[in-house]
């Protein structure tokens, strides 16, 4: 079943400032949201984009590098404030890099359902004249296109122009990447949400929570369970925050982000419980008293040696302040793994003029080890953690990371698979590869045939979706000759 589509579309071309920059800067938080990015979908978005230019006799436009990075950039923040003001308050401008300063950025923005592809997104853009104008417009020669979705199921499009010659990417990125984004958000954009408010599990049990800012879950910074004999919570890939009831009776959980906080009530049902005794405390032993040592006569003091003159130090340069790391972020808190799965691990050296190299350790590489990549392997049942730590020395972050023989509780987000049934596990493992994302956020389609193109694109992606050796070629007169179709091929 198709969810029906909201579409909310804005458009607007930016030549000067609309705010002072950093109006909102003092009242803003750090917020980090785990995003979807389809480079596959940009792509084919970019080719039909220019086969309308085209077709109005206008030049087509070039998937700029660092327009294509501000896009990734905007879409991420569209996702936690629906806008052309960013979500720190400050103006579309201050998002443009560098290299583009003083160059008027024109924007389009598109919010839907889970699955709404290039072809959707560019006819819902084209039948709106305002964003048909950016779209078209002839002095525009550079374009940065980028498609998210979030772990809610909603799909935000982003194209931002610009007039100046655009530099491609030697290697057109392609499939779709799990990124983690810390945002900047003003408090007055700040909208806390939990799905779920109340609790009813059974010893051992488990449900999912998530926090999010208005439809989009984010990491929790604040995560605190009243009574841990009660419940106790782990944060899962995403964001999402297990909770797992561990014996009979109530609790409170506190669950927030950037200085706010919501409460889920949880109840572990089960009978009367028999209190543990009060163990009887054991004596205290009485000391034998230390026999008083036999003194020691004074040895004949050793002449004291003239002191060698000090030499002057070398002052020390003070380094630039904003090379210094201060901070360590990872892409994840808390993952879970089985044996032999594989996960990518990634490390933010604060602030971004410090040297980004970190070097990689596991507190217990028997259980899980890391790469100097950053890339982590479970081995065998267990728990350990792994740490990065910066180029200097002063900063570390820790994953902890949890190894199993089974899935056994993974977080799925379609209502056709429930814990319990015979392909719990296998979609598990199916969507924690991000192998299949469902039918439109709903249902996972368990009953739904599987053509021979998913076939393909789930070997491939298995593959680690390595760019194809030839992309001129096309043996098949059944798939279209699109970016993400060649990639198939």
């Amino acid at each position: 079943m198709k969810k029906r589509m909201l579409s909310v579309l804005l458009c607007l071309c930016l030549t000067l400032s609309l705010l002072p920059l950093g109006v909102l800067a003092a009242s803003t938080h750090t917020v980090k949201v785990v995003l979807f990015v389809d480079y596959s979908a940009a792509y084919e978005e970019l080719e039909q984009l220019n086969e309308l230019r085209r077709a109005a006799g206008e030049t087509e436009l070039v998937m700029d590098v660092s327009l294509m990075d501000m896009a990734v950039r905007r879409a991420a923040e569209t996702t936690l404030f629906f806008s052309h003001t960013r979500p720190n308050g400050e103006p579309l401008d201050t998002a443009r890099p560098s290299s583009l300063e003083g160059v008027g950025i024109g924007e389009n923005i598109l919010r839907g359902g889970f699955l709404v592809s290039a072809s959707k997104a560019t006819e819902q853009w084209y039948n709106s004249q305002a964003h048909r104008t950016n779209m078209l417009y002839n002095s525009y020669r550079s374009v940065g296109i980028a498609c998210v979705r979030t772990m809610s199921g909603d799909t935000y499009w982003v194209q931002n122009f610009v007039s100046m010659a655009g530099t491609p990417e030697s290697t057109p990125t392609s499939g779709t990447k799990t990124l983690r984004f810390p945002v900047e958000l003003a408090e007055t954009y700040r909208d806390l949400k939990l799905t779920q408010t109340s609790l009813s599990l059974a010893p051992g049990g488990s449900e999912m929570v998530y926090v999010c800012n208005g439809n989009t879950p984010v990491e929790p910074d604040t995560m605190q369970s009243s009574d841990e004999n009660v419940a106790v919570l782990n944060m899962q890939n995403g964001g999402g925050v297990k909770v797992t009831a561990v014996g009979p009776g109530s609790a409170t959980l506190t669950l927030g982000f950037a200085g706010s906080s919501a409460t889920v009530s949880v109840t572990v049902a089960g009978g009367e419980t028999t209190p543990t005794p009060t163990p009887t405390p054991t004596s205290t032993p009485t000391l034998t008293p230390t026999p008083t040592p036999t003194p020691t006569s004074t040895p004949t003091p050793t002449p004291t040696p003239t002191p060698t003159p000090t030499p002057t130090p070398t002052p020390t340069p003070t380094p630039d302040p904003g090379t210094v790391p201060e901070e360590v972020d990872l892409s994840a808190s808390y993952v879970e793994l089985v044996e032999g799965e594989q996960l990518r691990l990634l490390a933010y050296v604060r602030p971004d003029g410090a040297d980004q190299q970190v070097t990689w350790s596991s507190r217990d590489p028997s259980v899980a080890s890391v790469d100097a990549n950053g890339r982590v392997t479970g081995h065998e049942n267990g728990t350990t953690r792994i740490i990065a730590t910066s180029a200097d020395g002063s900063c570390t972050a820790s994953c902890q990371v949890v190894v199993n023989d089974g899935f056994g509780g993974k977080p799925i987000y379609f209502p056709d698979v429930k814990e319990g049934d015979y392909c719990y596990d296998a979609a598990a493992w199916d969507t924690s590869q991000n192998l299949e994302i469902g039918f439109v956020g709903e249902n996972l389609g368990v009953a739904k045939p599987c053509t021979r193109m998913e076939m393909v694109r789930y070997l491939w992606k298995l593959m680690g979706s390595p760019q194809p050796a030839d992309l001129d070629t096309n043996p098949f007169t059944d798939v279209s000759d699109l970016p993400s179709n060649r990639d198939n091929r």
